[in-house]
């Protein structure tokens, strides 16, 4: 008799969970600005001096260069090791470039002597590469960048009588010491002295909550004597479409790379710094490489290139556009000048009216500046009813004789292609008063 054997099967779901991939942050490009194109494998790093005229000198090795163009990097406050800015750093030295990174400061205070401490700093180092057997500085290529508090040191600096004249300079989210404390006195000395030919790329994170952009803006449009076409302002976006997000805050310049590791720190030790990111390679990086060719070739080319309008930070894996940065580039205004034939009286003021309302709201935010020669000449404004007054702040009023040449300065960022015509300022007068 056949048996039929019954084997009961317990049921079994099968779970497959199918693991999705989120989109990642654009990595380094292989080519161009901002890029892994490096011509040089390694970085000699060598320690000088000390306490707060200590500085650090990065050349480029493997192969070594005869010479090799400057970059001056002014950290920000409290960023005396160089390893928190180590992958930036390692990446302008890898790209054929000197970097002398002054510490300028062994303590929180005396903020009034950081830029002197820095200019110390940079004369040892160069002293130290002129001594012979070093990678020789072209002092006809320096470039002067500066991050946070960095940055208005580097401004300063490049208003003093150096050895060199810097060709370009890089603020990073330049904040002056009074952004956070504003009992503070800021240390921003006179920016009207800036070299005329000089190229100014100002960066802003608009995540800083520190910084912000006022002291960007403040150079950027007080430097008037610098060329409009040279001068450019950068908004960073922070992007968090997935993870790790993209951030534009006040820290996002810092890239820890340990390896510089001097050991002396003021702020903790670095370890809460990651290592370079998408907002470098594209931001920072890219920004400061292209502005330094620019500065090498010469010639009228302005970085980043006009028009100004938003600028693409490239996409996430999956094809998504990264939120572009905006260039902020100087909408020439025009120059009202006239010749002071009123006897000098303290109240005495000048009437600027405009036919224009995009102008007016413009000079809000703008800067104004009166001159005889090239001699600044201290003012008070006041922007109402479609009119600028201006005002003498010397006790003596204006000088009693002479051409006085008043100068105004607004940044705009393109909206629709907005233009000003050349009669914006239609009536210039002065009136005394009693």
């Amino acid at each position: 008799m056949a048996c039929k054997l019954l084997i009961a099967l317990a049921p079994v779901t099968l779970s497959i969970q199918l693991a999705v991939s989120q989109p990642l942050p654009p990595s380094q490009p292989a080519s161009g600005p901002g890029s892994s194109e490096y011509s040089h494998a390694s970085v000699t790093w060598t320690q000088l001096g000390s306490a707060a005229e200590a500085v650090s000198v990065f050349e480029p090795a493997d192969p070594a260069p005869d010479s090799a163009a400057l970059v001056i990097f002014l950290h920000g406050y409290g960023g005396v090791n160089p390893q928190v800015y180590g992958g930036w750093i390692r990446h302008l030295v890898r790209r054929g470039n000197i970097v002398i990174f002054p510490v300028y400061q062994n303590s929180l205070l005396n903020a009034v002597s950081y830029t002197s401490n820095a200019l110390t700093g940079i004369q040892t180092a160069l002293s130290f590469l002129q001594s012979g057997g070093r990678v020789q500085p072209d002092l006809s290529k320096v470039v002067l960048i500066g991050h946070s508090l960095g940055g208005v040191i580097a401004a300063n600096l490049a208003t003093r009588s150096l050895s060199f004249t810097p060709l370009a300079l890089f603020l990073a989210n330049p904040a002056d010491t009074n952004a956070s404390s504003p009992s503070l006195t800021p240390i921003l000395e006179e920016i009207s002295l800036l070299p005329k030919e000089l190229r100014l790329l100002a960066i802003v994170g608009n995540d800083d909550t520190l910084a912000g952009d006022t002291t960007a803006r403040n150079i950027y449009l007080g430097a008037m004597q610098v060329r409009a076409k040279n001068r450019r302002l950068l908004t960073l976006f922070s992007d968090s479409y997935s993870s790790p997000e993209i951030s534009a805050d006040h820290n996002a310049p810092l890239s820890l790379d340990a390896t510089f590791d001097s050991g002396f720190n003021l702020l903790g030790s670095g370890g809460q710094v990651s290592a370079a990111d998408s907002m470098d390679f594209y931001g920072y990086w890219r920004f400061l490489d292209g502005l330094l060719e620019a500065a090498f070739l010469g010639g009228s080319s302005s970085y980043p290139p006009d028009p100004a309008g938003p600028v693409s930070m490239t996409s996430w894996s999956d094809g998504t556009a990264v939120q572009p940065a905006l260039l902020e580039a100087l909408t020439p205004l025009a120059i009202a000048s006239f010749t002071s034939k009123v006897k000098a009286r303290k109240k005495t003021r000048i009437y600027l009216r405009f036919n224009s309302a995009l102008l007016e709201q413009s000079l809000s935010s703008g800067i104004v500046r009166v001159t005889k020669g090239s001699k600044p000449i201290p003012v008070k404004t006041i922007l109402s009813d479609g009119q600028l007054i201006i005002r003498p702040l010397a006790k003596g009023g204006w000088p009693k004789r002479g051409r006085l040449t008043v100068e105004i300065s607004a940044g705009l960022a393109a909206q629709g292609g907005v233009e000003l015509e050349d009669n914006s300022i239609v009536t210039v007068r002065i009136k005394k008063q009693s």
